[in-house]
C-alpha cells in the first residue's frame, strides 16, 4: 500500500513540473474549469490556468478590478493554498484575495496580512499568492483591486513554494 501512494504523489508531481528533486515548486492544481471577469479587459488562454503544468499560462488584463474562479478537485484544510502569478509591478497584498470555496460558497478569505506574496525562483511565475488553509474546499478564488496584466501559471490547492 505504501508503494502506491508514493507513485500515486510521484505522478502527481511530475504532472504539474516538479518532483524530481531540484528545489522546483510542486503544485496539487485544482483542475477542472476557470472563469474570469474585469470591469474593462480582456482574456487569453483561460484553461492553462488549470491544466496542472507551472510551465503555461492564461492572463486577465484589466483597466481596473477583476476576478478569477477555478473550480474542480476536492482538497482538506490545511493546505498552502493559492496560485502561481506574475503580477504586475508594484502589487501590494492590500489589493489582492485569495478566496477558498465549496461549491460556490465562499469557505475561507485572506487579504492584506493575511496573505503572502512569495517570490520563486524554480517557475516561470514571478510570485505565488496564498495562504494555509483549514476547512475543505474544491474552487479557488483570486479577486485583484489594481489594473494591469496578471500572468496566472496555476492555481494550486496544495503547493509547495521555492
Amino acid at each position: 500500500m505504501k508503494q502506491i501512494a508514493v507513485l500515486s504523489t510521484l505522478v502527481l508531481l511530475a504532472a504539474c513540473g516538479g518532483g524530481s528533486g531540484d528545489g522546483a515548486s510542486l503544485c496539487a492544481a485544482v483542475g477542472g474549469s476557470v472563469i474570469a471577469g474585469m470591469s474593462v479587459g480582456t482574456t487569453n488562454n483561460l484553461p492553462n490556468m488549470v491544466d496542472g503544468s507551472l510551465s503555461s499560462f492564461g492572463s486577465i488584463s484589466s483597466v481596473a478590478d477583476g476576478q478569477v474562479i477555478a473550480r474542480g478537485n476536492s482538497f482538506n484544510g490545511g493546505n498552502n493554498t493559492g496560485l502561481f502569478v506574475t503580477l504586475p509591478a508594484n502589487t501590494a497584498a492590500a489589493s489582492l484575495v485569495v478566496n477558498t470555496r465549496m461549491n460556490g460558497v465562499v469557505v475561507e478569505s485572506a487579504t492584506g496580512p493575511a496573505l503572502t506574496i512569495t517570490t520563486t525562483a524554480s517557475t516561470p511565475a514571478s510570485q505565488y499568492v496564498g495562504f494555509n488553509t483549514t476547512q475543505a474546499f474544491n474552487g479557488i478564488e483570486f479577486l485583484f483591486a489594481n489594473g494591469g496584466e496578471y500572468l496566472i501559471f496555476e492555481f494550486c490547492g496544495s503547493a509547495t513554494v521555492r
